[in-house]
């Protein structure tokens, strides 16, 4: 994934809901690496 960790983060602390949206994709994420392997 790229994206800016900076950014990231200050959005992240300013906005809850983001957080909850990232933590989502990152679950997404990981179930998509597992199948690749």
């Amino acid at each position: 994934m790229k994206f800016s960790n900076l950014k990231l983060t200050e959005k992240m602390i300013l906005h809850p809901e983001t957080r909850e949206a990232l933590e989502i994709i990152i679950k997404n994420e990981r179930k998509r690496r597992l199948k690749e392997l």
